[in-house]
């Protein structure tokens, strides 16, 4: 019995000095994330990069051993990354939570950590509204629904303003127990790849198109599409809206869009690509998941 209380004590001591370890490993990171954020602000480089957390995440999800679980993983390393951010300068978060309606609040905290500062709005435009005017760094707003009647992305079509940047939650096992399922968030800033992504491309068209319509033109241009979704309709100009999210990394001046402008003809009036995300992460599971 005093063997096994020995070897329990011996164990927890080494516990202990992992821990210890691990805090001395937290500070060297963030000393070094403080001299990185000092060159950033020489430079006038953003905070905030969503590709690059995006691929860290993947990469060190792949690296866990058996022991740990990519939940896990996740959960310990977006407090870790959204306390650098902080670090570097000022970062604060938007949030749609209209009245009556479910809120971005627990999917927004999860991501970006339980210090970052954050407020709620009435609804999407506000948040897009405040992102666009720098009073906040990111917003999130829910992902868009395939018909709805007043979808918020035709609000970011224009040129200036804020770009869909990273996607929530990361994983599908980090869903929230309350609240939006899924949002996307929103920056001023251009979409950077993280090496697995999906694109969101709006379109105007120069008349009346079915969705499927659209999403076969998508793909006949050679785009893989994901996911679609149908806007507003203009019936002075008889104009309609689409969203078509398609897998991999395009910006405005992507080679792949003029199949797509020769494939739609006279039909196409204006397309935007309104940013980036990466793709869901495939989280593994450790012990006693």
């Amino acid at each position: 019995m005093s063997d096994e209380k020995l070897t329990l004590a011996d164990l927890r001591s080494d516990v202990d000095r992992l821990d210890d370890s691990l805090i001395e490993l937290l500070a060297s990171r963030a000393r070094l994330v403080a001299e990185i954020g000092s060159i950033k602000g020489a430079d006038g480089g953003p905070v905030l990069r969503p590709g690059r957390e995006a691929s860290l995440l993947r990469r060190l999800v792949a690296e866990a051993g058996p022991e740990l679980d990519g939940m896990t993983v996740v959960r310990i390393w977006r407090e870790i990354v959204s306390s650098a951010v902080r670090q570097q300068g000022p970062f604060s978060v938007a949030i749609s939570a209209p009245e009556g309606e479910p809120s971005c609040w627990a999917l927004a905290r999860a991501h970006y950590g339980a210090a970052t500062p954050m407020t709620a709005h009435g609804g999407a435009s506000q948040v897009i509204s405040t992102v666009a005017q720098e009073k906040a760094t990111v917003g999130v707003v829910p992902f868009p629904g395939p018909d709805e009647d007043k979808p918020w992305w035709p609000w970011i079509m224009a040129e200036g303003q804020p770009r869909i940047v990273a996607r929530l939650p990361v994983a599908p096992g980090l869903v929230p127990p309350e609240g939006c399922a899924s949002g996307l968030a929103l920056a001023c800033m251009a979409p950077e790849p993280s090496g697995s992504d999906s694109s969101f491309i709006a379109v105007e068209t120069a008349r009346t198109l079915s969705r499927t319509r659209v999403a076969n033109d998508f793909k006949k241009s050679g785009f893989d599409v994901l996911f679609s979704a149908t806007g507003p309709h203009d019936e002075a100009a008889k104009h309609d809206y689409f969203l078509i999210e398609v897998d991999g990394f395009f910006n405005d001046g992507a080679s792949e869009l003029d199949a797509l402008v020769e494939n739609f003809g006279d039909d196409l009036f204006h397309t935007t690509v309104i940013g980036t995300a990466a793709l869901p992460l495939a989280l593994k599971k450790g012990p006693g998941s």
